[in-house]
């Protein structure tokens, strides 16, 4: 059974002796490993359930620690060197309606997808910074969060635009037949409750999540969504919405066996290995531990194992390295 037709079992909910896994690195956490096994492809042998294709075209590099999204967004990257901190809000309420948005039949878009071979992975196209996040991107957090009360048309309109933004994407996407799943990622959550609250999250975010992914269940696709943080108070909605895969699975933020227990045969989770904790701070012994319960809870089927969220530099290369080996040389249960 090859990776792909492992993952179509966890959705299923039906019982695996091997479960499928993902383990996404930061790129620091990368050469860490690279080093680690004195091996710049360890990726390319890792076993990894899921390919993911991200159709945006690469940022460009304004400047040393300064880079450039397609939208003209600049990240300053000179502290955070991940993601970067946006250097400045380009929309306003001037101009929210008339601020040029990309044109995503621009060169660049989707050169990843162009001659594609199959390796027996589940292919996932990669939506990072969907509505709220990109929302905020151009608009400012508080400034979001602000006119979502004092000036909801404002939000609406931005939104809307953002959401036409996407929908021009996945219908390129129909020309693609070897993807399986869209991932969205869109961070709601903290470490307690969601950012903009639950009713918030419905007036604004909800309906247009049901527009974007009936979209894709149009093109008999499934529906992968990442929000970081505890967002418990809206999985009802989630599935509702009909996400077949949701991650990060914060251990955490949330009891996820008790998650697992009431919400699993409804949705699939994929993560559940702490990377706040077990991963960064604990003994080989407490990783071991750590993945093998994850592992126990896959059997049943309607979860991919991982961490719970892109591994970071922090990690210790020992302990990266006994997560891959468990996941990697797993036996049957």
């Amino acid at each position: 059974m090859d990776q792909k037709a492992r993952v179509c079992e966890a959705l299923a909910h039906k019982p695996l002796d091997v479960v499928p896994y993902q383990i996404n690195f930061s790129p620091d956490a990368y050469n860490k490993m690279a080093d680690y096994y004195q091996n710049r492809d360890f990726l390319s042998d890792l076993g990894n359930a899921m390919r993911f294709f991200d159709p945006r075209p690469k940022k460009t590099v304004v400047k040393e620690h300064y880079t450039q999204d397609e939208f003209g967004v600049v990240f300053n990257k000179t502290r955070d060197k991940e993601i970067g901190v946006v250097e400045k809000y380009l929309v306003s309420g001037q101009n929210i309606a008339s601020f040029a948005f990309p044109d995503e039949s621009q060169t660049g878009y989707f050169e990843k997808y162009n001659g594609y071979t199959a390796t027996g992975q589940y292919n996932v196209a990669q939506f990072s910074h969907v509505l709220f996040e990109r929302g905020w991107m151009l608009y400012g957090m508080e400034n979001l969060l602000a006119d979502m009360l004092l000036a909801p048309q404002t939000v609406h309109t931005l939104l809307d635009r953002i959401l036409e933004y996407f929908l021009g994407l996945l219908e390129r996407v129909k020309t693609y037949d070897f993807i399986d799943c869209c991932y969205f990622g869109d961070d709601w959550g903290q470490q307690r409750g969601l950012i903009m609250g639950p009713d918030m999250w419905r007036k604004f975010f909800k309906p247009r999540l049901k527009t974007l992914f009936d979209a894709v269940k149009a093109m008999n696709k499934t529906v992968y969504i990442h929000t970081c943080g505890d967002i418990r108070e809206i999985m009802p909605d989630i599935i509702e919405l009909g996400v077949d895969i949701y991650d990060p699975f914060q251990p955490e933020v949330c009891d996820i066996a008790a998650l697992k227990r009431e919400y699993g045969k409804d949705i699939t989770f994929l993560g559940g290995i702490s990377l706040q904790n077990v991963l960064p701070f604990g003994t080989r012994a407490e990783v071991r531990e750590e993945v093998n319960k994850r592992l126990d809870m896959a059997r049943s089927g309607g979860y991919i194992v991982g961490p719970s969220h892109a591994v970071t530099k922090d990690v210790p290369s020992e302990n990266m390295a006994e997560m891959i080996h468990l996941l990697k040389n797993q036996a049957a249960g």
